[in-house]
């Protein structure tokens, strides 16, 4: 039988105590230069458009949290509820400074921001007359000196309901959030997004995977820590992070072009099998073991075409339980799908922490993408609290179990 444990104790214990999400990863200035009245010319200067905006997975995913938890469109739950805080680090520069206002400005809690001796993380790109991608250089070398985790961040860590680590964090600060976090018997959420196909698979290498509760790769980056496990190297330093991305980039268009057929078939049943053997292999992987999840759960991001949810009961070493959401049907035009994946991962944390179910917090969470992919920006502004949840309820109707026999 599915153990519910972690459900009960954030329903009952986490939402009456108030306290803050942490969120350790990535703060990003995003400066996007587009063309203008013609074609680009390369060798010389273009008329256009520039454009700066605040991103970096963490950034994102905290914001979104913020927008949901300080009272950003009312509700019960969220109101005087408390600022989620983001462990990150900036420069010393005017990028940094914009960084740190405009996360204040959206409700996030900047006490433990790092200042770095290295420039503000940023991410420099430059769009055709399409507006494809042309070409871009992103300079993430501050984020190496997220090297320490001071006492207040230790004393953060220990008191969350929920910590989620981006992929970007530095191996080294994995070991000490996993000596800071939480004992596993109070059901902390210990969430790890993947952030990219070249990232994620290091966590396999860190005691903290053991402590994982929660995972959102998407089909590329479920391959790629799926292989990392499969290797038998955890804990060595040897995860071999080349290897896992060239295995994703091998399978992962085939993979996903199956998915794709699987949904217009409308057989979600076939998706689930398409999907077995990796997510057997990083559910199962690092279990069971006396300082380990009870449960792990792995939220497959497919874009238009949903998610898959699996749940792995660790101490038996089985899938327990995998369903399938549809997308959440747009009401606009699709205009940036780059934030989709942060808010889909705020919004699904902050429905746990409100006592609801895994089916529907991740058919919110779908929900919340929508917002995002309908948005100029990432983290879109409309994304409150009240605007989530009636959609949410509905959403969680068409969330579609799927039958344990093909696992």
């Amino acid at each position: 039988r599915h153990k519910d444990r972690p459900r009960s104790v954030h329903a009952a214990g986490i939402m009456a105590s108030r306290r803050p999400v942490v969120v350790v990863g990535a703060t990003v200035a995003d400066i996007i230069a587009r063309p203008t009245g013609g074609q680009l010319v390369l060798g010389s200067s273009s008329p256009g458009q520039v454009s700066l905006s605040m991103g970096g997975v963490g950034r994102n995913i905290a914001e979104g949290l913020a927008r949901l938890c300080v009272g950003r469109g009312g509700g019960e739950v969220c109101e005087g509820g408390p600022k989620p805080i983001l462990v990150t680090v900036v420069g010393d520069d005017t990028n940094g400074l914009l960084a740190t206002a405009h996360a204040e400005r959206v409700g996030i809690d900047t006490s433990l921001f790092h200042t770095a001796t290295s420039a503000t993380p940023s991410y420099v790109a430059v769009m055709d007359e399409g507006n494809d991608l042309l070409a871009a250089i992103a300079d993430f070398s501050a984020i190496g000196e997220l090297a320490e985790v001071t006492a207040a961040t230790r004393t953060a860590l220990r008191h969350a309901p929920a910590v989620v680590i981006d992929a970007n964090v530095p191996l080294a600060v994995l070991a000490e959030i996993e000596a800071s976090i939480a004992p596993v018997d109070e059901g902390q959420i210990v969430w790890w997004e993947p952030t990219s196909v070249a990232k994620g698979a290091v966590v396999l290498d860190s005691a903290v995977w053991r402590r994982v509760t929660h995972t959102s790769p998407n089909v590329a980056e479920l391959l790629a820590m799926a292989h990392a496990a499969e290797s038998g190297c955890r804990g060595s330093g040897l995860v071999d992070t080349k290897a896992a991305s060239e295995h994703a980039a091998r399978h992962a268009p085939a993979l996903t072009e199956a998915v794709a057929a699987a949904v217009a078939e409308k057989d979600p049943g076939r998706v689930l099998q398409l999907l077995q053997e990796p997510l057997e292999a990083v559910l199962l992987s690092g279990g069971p073991h006396s300082n380990a999840a009870a449960e792990r759960h792995a939220v497959v991001t497919l874009g238009e075409h949903g998610v898959v949810l699996a749940s792995a009961d660790m101490s038996a070493a089985s899938v327990c339980r995998a369903a399938w959401c549809p997308a959440w049907p747009l009401a606009a035009e699709p205009t940036n799908a780059t934030g989709a994946g942060d808010t889909l991962v705020a919004s699904v944390v902050w429905q746990l922490l409100s006592g609801r179910s895994l089916e529907h917090a991740v058919a919110g969470g779908t929900v919340a993408a929508a917002f995002a992919v309908e948005s100029l920006e990432a983290v879109p502004p409309s994304l409150s609290a009240e605007a989530l949840s009636s959609d949410a309820a509905v959403a969680a109707l068409r969330v579609l179990p799927l039958p344990l026999r093909h696992l």
